[in-house]
């Protein structure tokens, strides 16, 4: 057979036979077990033999498309199913695609992330969920088109190869464009529903649906981000503090809701293939802390409520951390730990300095402003004066903020248990420096 789709048509008919022939002959191994005697033998083969020739007659192609296509107004097309706001909602779902197919085609003016922004929606099949085999069918895809696709937009030609005559075709046709086209919108009860004014005493009352496809797109990207091959690769290179070319990606804060309960297939085939559930991303404002006035009132930062709010918790992780390897070997992952550790410190301090460095510059001559030089010519690098700016590119200041920092996080460490010398203040002031060595080197690099 030359149509490739049509071939796919009948393959997947087969497939579904030979289901229910596997059920049957396992029913019938089943029943000839409990058999106590050849009469009870010889009668249970006689009946599957009979289920047996029944399907094989209901699964003939023509036959079956016919029964098929006279089911297909069970179920419905959709990007937007009701079901999810109750499962026994009655009203209807909605198709809407960039193709042209569905009640309502919509185009992606690129303005917000909708279901008009994906590339190649995955459709979701919403009614009785006894009539899914025909929602198979119809998604069927050949040379990136489904059968669904082809009926809607004309093409019956795959159709026509199986089909015996013009009106067993016709048949056909108008039964599967049932699950395609739209039936009478309508609302239910159990619906969301919302009054929207749009004149004196008149409204418009919205229903709004689930995204089902949408959601499908990102419950695709989650699992392929937390289960697909790439993913298992970064995670044992992870393990083997390996490099690994590909960035790790994760999802925090997660959500997950749960439709149909016990029966997710109710509710639709997408919410069935995901077993009942949808992640929700978290709605959050972003977690960015804008610093309003300058540190004016003291002689370095290490000391002001907003630093010691910011850090107090890393500061007491590197503490603990401190404390339970003091009498173990220093090994590759204790150091890594404990750098780790050290850096999340410092990205805090960082932080703060790079917002302070936002504001208005001049703020450090002040002659409120009791901040050392070296703090001065850190936090307000913008400050237009030639004196100041000279005194700034000289870098000299770094190395004061640095040993003041190795000094400060040793008194935030100390503790009765822990002997923190001068050497590991030199240590942590050798990293602090190094870090905003980098820091500053990029600032200039982009000045130039």
């Amino acid at each position: 057979m030359s149509d490739e789709l049509a071939q796919n048509m009948l393959e997947y008919i087969d497939q579904r036979k030979q289901q229910k022939l596997d059920k049957n002959f396992k029913e019938e191994a089943a029943r000839l077990k409990k058999a106590s005697n050849e009469l009870d033998v010889a009668a249970t083969k006689d009946e599957f033999r009979q289920k047996e020739s029944a399907i094989q007659k209901e699964f003939t192609p023509k036959t079956w498309l016919t029964d098929a296509a006279k089911r297909a107004g069970q179920i419905s097309l959709a990007t937007h199913a009701l079901k999810f706001t109750h499962g026994d909602a009655k009203g209807s779902s909605l198709l809407a695609t960039t193709s042209g197919e569905g009640q309502e085609a919509q185009q992606d003016n690129g303005a917000y992330v909708s279901t008009s922004s994906l590339r190649a929606p995955v459709i979701d099949i919403v009614g009785n969920a006894a009539a899914l085999d025909v929602a198979g069918l119809l998604q069927l895809e050949c040379r990136g088109a489904s059968l669904a696709q082809r009926i809607g937009r004309g093409d019956y030609q795959d159709l026509a190869v199986i089909a015996e005559d013009e009106a067993q075709l016709a048949e056909w046709v108008e039964g599967f464009r049932q699950a395609l086209e739209a039936k009478e919108l309508s609302s239910h009860t159990l619906a969301k529903q919302v009054y929207f004014p749009v004149g004196d005493d008149s409204y418009h009352i919205l229903s709004p649906l689930f995204p089902t496809t949408m959601m499908q797109a990102l419950h695709e990207r989650l699992s392929e981000n937390r289960y697909g091959e790439t993913a298992k690769e970064i995670r044992q290179a992870k393990r083997n503090q390996t490099y690994h070319a590909a960035p790790y990606v994760s999802y925090p804060n997660l959500a997950v809701q749960r439709f149909g309960g016990s029966k997710p297939q109710n509710i639709s085939q997408l919410n069935s293939q995901r077993r009942g559930r949808t992640s929700l991303l978290p709605s959050l404002p972003p977690a960015w802390h804008t610093v309003k006035r300058p540190p004016l009132t003291q002689k370095h930062i290490f000391d002001i409520a907003e630093v010691r709010r910011r850090v107090w918790l890393q500061i007491k992780a590197l503490k603990y951390f401190l404390l339970d390897i003091q009498d173990k070997d220093s090994t590759k992952l204790i150091r890594l730990k404990r750098q780790s550790l050290l850096d999340d410190i410092m990205d805090s301090i960082i932080i703060y300095a790079m917002e302070v460095q936002q504001l208005p510059s001049g703020w450090s001559g002040d002659q409120a402003c009791e901040l050392f030089l070296e703090y001065r010519l850190w936090l307000d690098p913008h400050r237009d004066e030639t004196e100041f700016q000279l005194q700034r590119e000289t870098g000299q200041w770094q190395q004061v903020v640095s040993k003041t920092f190795g000094d400060w996080l040793n008194r935030e460490l100390k503790d009765k248990k822990l002997a923190l010398d001068a050497a590991v203040s030199r240590e942590w002031r050798a990293s602090f420096g190094e870090y905003l060595g980098d820091i500053e080197s990029g600032r200039r690099g982009m000045n130039e």
